[in-house]
């Protein structure tokens, strides 16, 4: 090739650059464009350094730095701006917005998840009502976990979204696993999720659980079913018996859903299960947590199943027509842009990742990741995070605010103070405790800060006074 073009360049990982250095090693006429601030792709083995050597492995290259934007209003470029100047290396950029003057981003310390998610879905109902189409909403984050409490807001308040980057909620293996085992109380015919239960222990293969399936639907109820002495292999007795157990277990509790599933996730057969084959298997327990407090609206059980139905298509956007809020991971959401975004879950340790902050240039990379997240808005920009995030090594965990956030001066953004105190209960599995119970009050200050420490397991809920 005469000419060598290459575009994203940045996002190349070190192969790919050594061939273009080989392809135009003969003639030195080569064009690359890309945005090292836009870098985001390590896990992809993309390579920063790429980017940032080009003018030291041509030395007699130019250099054109485009900074007019077209697309953010001046706050929240500013923003952006403030950013991105923090990293350790880079080719600095002072973006110039051609958009009108706009408001300052909002930053809310909510108390928790749950007020979190009900503060971005006023706020998106408040945006529909003037006029902005949900699909120029977007809610972005930096881990697809993160969305599952506004995923059930969204679901209760019925607006539509379409989920991009990851599994949606009740596509995660734990979620399923529950819900098999509440649609064998309500139909000893549904012979999927039967399999899908007995599966789930140790010594029992298809087969077996085909042929133990088939034995149970023959039977009216469960409770039925479990008195009935069944001929099986002692590896596969082992199995079943554990299954026995478990189901047993939840059939002694209310009897309402979220009885049901706090039955099952405090059960030593799930948990066992749940420590041998995932890491994060503490995470799966509270994704599980949540599936019971979104069970709690409903005390019959075929009308919570009905509704889980009904809730599980919610985030597929394969029905023309159906305008959607769009939610999204930050990786997911490079390129895009829309009218309104919300970046969620700014707390020290989820955004940025503490997993990557030990590995070298991970703050850097987890902060381009947010300038991208910032300048994906084009008028209105929201960041938010929950003060408390639910139970961690028994203990309630507090969230500090995100360093990437503590790098912006106050005065580029409008926050949303919380001066309240309120009354706050949890709930302990570890300790073997199946009752709600009220802990000493939770003291915040005028800028919604934890003024004492408080022994605690789970956030149940808090309620504004």
């Amino acid at each position: 090739f005469k000419y060598i073009l290459v575009d994203e360049y940045q996002d190349t990982n070190t192969v790919q650059a050594e061939i273009v250095d080989l392809l135009a090693k003969r003639h030195g006429n080569i064009f690359v464009v890309g945005d090292d601030a836009q870098s985001i792709y390590s896990f992809r083995a993309a390579e920063i350094k790429n980017i940032l050597d080009f003018p030291n492995r041509y030395p007699d290259c130019k250099i054109f730095k485009l900074t007019t934007n077209y697309r953010s209003t001046p706050q929240i470029l500013s923003v952006a701006n403030e950013v991105i100047k923090n990293s350790d290396k880079n080719f600095y950029k002072d973006l110039q917005a051609v958009m009108d003057e706009g408001a300052l981003p909002t930053l809310l310390a909510a108390a928790d998840p749950y007020k979190e998610a009900d503060f971005i879905c006023r706020k998106i109902e408040e945006k529909i009502a003037t006029g902005i189409a949900p699909r120029d909403i977007a809610v972005l984050f930096r881990a697809a976990f993160h969305s599952q409490v506004l995923e059930f807001e969204l679901m209760r308040r019925g607006i539509n979204y379409e989920y991009r980057g990851g599994l949606r909620f009740f596509e995660r293996a734990h979620i399923k696993d529950a819900i098999a085992y509440l649609r064998i109380i309500h139909n000893t015919r549904d012979i999927t999720a039967i399999m899908r239960a007995l599966r789930l222990h140790a010594g029992i293969g298809p087969v077996t659980a085909q042929k133990l399936a088939t034995a149970i639907s023959k039977f009216k109820n469960i409770e039925t079913a479990l008195t009935e002495p069944i001929t099986l292999s002692s590896k596969s007795k082992i199995g079943f018996e554990a299954f026995r157990r478990l189901m047993q277990k939840m059939l002694a509790s209310k009897k309402t859903p979220a009885d049901y599933i706090r039955s099952f996730i405090s059960s030593e057969e799930y948990q066992d299960y749940l420590q041998t084959q995932y890491q994060n298997f503490a995470e799966r327990l509270d994704d599980l947590e949540q599936f019971a407090v979104f069970a709690e609206r409903d005390n019959n059980l075929p009308q919570f199943l009905e509704t889980v139905a009904l809730t599980q298509d919610f985030g597929i956007n394969n029905q023309p027509g159906i305008d959607s809020v769009i939610l999204s991971t930050v990786h997911q959401a490079k390129g895009l842009e829309w009218n309104t975004v919300f970046v969620i879950n700014l707390a020290e340790g989820k955004f940025p990742n503490a997993r990557v902050l030990n590995e070298e240039g991970g703050l850097d990379e987890e902060r381009r990741l947010f300038y991208v997240a910032i300048t994906r808005a084009k008028q209105d920009l929201f960041f938010t995070y929950p003060l408390m995030s639910g139970r961690k090594n028994d203990s309630l965990e507090y969230n500090s605010v995100s360093t990437l956030l503590e790098e912006i001066p106050e005065d580029y953004y409008r926050q949303i103070a919380m001066n309240f105190e309120d009354a706050v209960k949890y709930r302990s599995y570890t300790q073997g405790n199946d009752d709600w119970q009220d802990e000493p009050m939770i003291v915040l200050d005028e800028m919604g800060e934890p003024k004492k420490e408080m022994p605690a397991s789970f956030l149940r809920d808090v309620d504004e006074l």
